[in-house]
């Protein structure tokens, strides 16, 4: 396929320290080479640095040039060639710049920051980054260096970054060396996961026999009969193969992905790396891509591959043995290999790592995944972007328990690694079970003994089904269809996606709602400090208005008409707050909050019956909050909508 890399005719400059991993890019004279195009908007900025750095949005700067405080030059160590800093115990600095179209002024707060380091000396490195509430060098953790001699990945998990190049150089960010001597990094990339959410949804309907994709089918020929599920899910999954889009034809198909732009959800594909047909991680990449090609060739995106199971799939096919021990080691560098597949030919997808717990313990599934990680950051490969659990909890306590299952959630989260959790019908998918009430049961049971009974918090929500006997995922308003399990299931416990709401200040942060920009002439707000917390208020008393946008793809022309509406509000002054929204009736005023001059921060909740949100007030937006008389002057720190 055309979108596969082919290297350039070109004078290769870097070489990987296994064969198969070399490769190479050059100019004769850019200081940078741009790496492969993405098939789909990028979700990562990234730098490889060598004697030529490649650069997608992130860039290595050297602040001052010689004689500055993170001056570095090209070296070669552990296979792979580098960059150090060039004195050691005075250059103790490697700056960074992030892409102001990337992220810039704390338009993406939430990120991951991954370095790949070689572990040699003592001391530590340390990422300093530009943050919202903390100045230009704020701490984002530390990782030991042990004196391994091996290359290895670390995560680094910030949530307020700011990333306004306010560091030396007008850089984002720097990794500091403490003690002293050489340091030396290989990668460095910014991503986001899950859109910056605290929580995400996904939903997979059944894989279906036969290729006609029945099971998925029933959500794009039937949208209105899935609106509330779809304001919850971030992603929908399918298959690679013929149970997923395999035989759909293509004019379906682009139909189909136009939808999914419109909606605004990613898609995901589960797929192999080892198969029980195939022990070559390029050999199952060759093949299997043309699934995803498949999505691409149609208008679509492969926003995430699902990897499935490599160690089990490995031990199966008695690819090295029948054992786990056996298979380990080669399985883990025919799973590199195909890592670095995907990773040059698709670099805008994202990798999660589907591991079976109790077909595997918990300290093989750990140790694997810290294996697996350190061998990518030895090939020079980007690590995975999350962790996957598929728990057969249907065998639990007597193989396994859920206390362990939360102690792998803790032990990832402690690693900076996005916990995903699938959410299936362990039980009745073993019985033979042709009652979608059964397929109901299993969800609520996982969710009340994980969620409620331990506490478990994955930082994504995989509702799968893969019975057979499923007929429809639709409608929503029939019981124990996929999409009311769904509903049921994020209703239940997963907070967040029933809120939309926006944190007000210096710089916003919101999820699903935020101000209306440009703000019109009667509406001009600015930040302010109040009681000791960042929000925003009227800029002049010729202000009035503070106008909000709903996000279309939560609600929008009465999907949601009844919801709540809470403002925290600085209690100054003796005016008052109103509410005017977008109802089915036009616009219509909910009611006011009175001032009455404490000087606390207080919070007040309108409750709405017939919100329509749909983007036809003044100047097309759902509502706003204005001063009760003109001239006097409000402030707001957040505002959140729920269901």
């Amino acid at each position: 396929m055309a979108r596969k890399h082919k290297e350039p005719d070109a004078v290769a400059i870097r070489h990987r320290g296994r064969g198969r991993a070399a490769w190479g890019l050059a100019l004769l004279i850019a200081a940078a080479v741009a790496l492969p195009a993405a098939a789909q908007p990028g979700y990562v900025a990234e730098v490889d640095l060598g004697t030529v750095d490649a650069s997608r949005k992130l860039y290595h700067v050297q602040p001052g040039g010689a004689g500055g405080d993170g001056t570095t030059t090209a070296y070669t160590i552990g296979g792979l060639s580098c960059k150090r800093n060039l004195v050691a115990g005075s250059d103790n600095h490697m700056y960074f710049n992030v892409d102001d179209s990337y992220a810039y002024q704390g338009s993406k707060p939430d990120l991951y920051v991954t370095i790949h380091y070689y572990d040699t000396g003592s001391g530590s490195l340390t990422l300093q980054y530009d943050s919202a509430s903390g100045g230009f060098y704020k701490s984002g953790g530390s990782v030991a260096l042990t004196g391994t001699n091996k290359w290895k990945a670390v995560n680094f998990h910030v949530k307020d970054a700011w990333l306004a190049n306010r560091e030396n150089g007008g850089t984002d960010f720097r990794i500091s060396k403490t003690g002293g001597g050489y340091f030396y990094l290989d990668m460095a990339y910014v991503r986001q996961f899950c859109r910056g959410r605290a929580e995400c949804v996904r939903m997979v309907p059944s894989p279906t026999k036969g290729g006609n994709g029945v099971q998925i089918r029933s959500l794009f020929d039937n949208p209105s009969q899935w609106s509330k599920a779809r304001s919850r899910v971030d992603a929908i999954g399918t298959y690679d193969g013929n149970g997923g889009f395999g035989l759909v034809p293509s004019y379906e198909l682009q139909g189909w992905m136009g939808l999914m732009d419109q909606w605004g959800l990613l898609l995901s594909m589960e797929t192999g790396a080892l198969t029980e047909w195939s022990c070559s991680g390029e050999h199952v990449f060759n093949v299997l891509s043309s699934y995803w090609d498949q999505v691409i060739d149609n208008g679509g995106h492969v926003d995430i591959l699902n990897v499935d199971e490599p160690l089990r799939k490995a031990m199966l096919a008695n690819c090295w043995g029948s054992t786990s021990s056996s298979n380990y080691w080669p399985a883990i560098g025919e799973t590199v290999r195909w890592y670095e597949l995907v990773r040059q030919n698709y670099p805008d997808t994202q990798i999660f790592h589907i591991m079976p717990y109790r077909y595997h313990s918990k300290s093989t599934i750990q140790s694997w995944i810290q294996d697996l990680n350190d061998a990518c950051a030895a090939a020079g490969v980007r690590i995975l972007d999350a962790f996957s659990l598929d728990a057969d909890w249907r065998v639990f306590p007597g193989e396994g328990n859920w206390n362990e299952v939360k102690q792998m959630e803790s032990y990832f989260k402690g690693k900076n690694i996005p916990f995903s959790m699938i959410y299936n019908a362990s039980r009745a998918q073993y019985s033979g079970s042709t009652n979608n009430q059964s397929f109901w049961n299993d969800i609520m049971e996982q969710a009340s003994d994980y969620n409620q009974t331990y506490g478990g918090r994955p930082d994504e929500y995989d509702l799968q089904s893969w019975l057979q006997n499923v007929p429809t995922s639709v409608p929503e308003t029939q019981s124990y269809t996929l999409t009311d399990t769904l509903n049921d299931l994020v209703t239940g416990y997963v907070s967040s996606h029933l809120t939309a709401s926006v944190d007000l200040g210096t710089s916003d942060v919101g999820f699903h709602l935020g101000r209306h920009i440009p703000e019109p002439s009667n509406a001009t707000t600015a930040a302010f400090t109040k009681g000791s917390r960042d929000c925003r208020g009227l800029a002049a008393t010729s202000d009035r208005h503070i106008f909000f946008d709903v996000d279309d793809n939560w609600a929008y022309q009465g999907s949601k008409p009844v919801v709540a509406v809470t403002i925290t509000y600085y209690d100054s002054g003796t005016d008052g707050i109103r509410l005017i929204y977008d109802s089915t009736s036009g616009d219509k005023y909910a009611g006011e909050v009175s001032l009455t001059g404490t000087n606390l921060w207080k919070q007040y909740t309108w409750y709405l019956s017939d919100a329509w949100f749909g983007n036809r007030s003044g100047v097309g937006y759902d509502f706003r909050l204005t001063a009760k008389t003109k001239g006097a002057i409000f402030y707001v720190d957040t505002v959140t909508i729920t269901e």
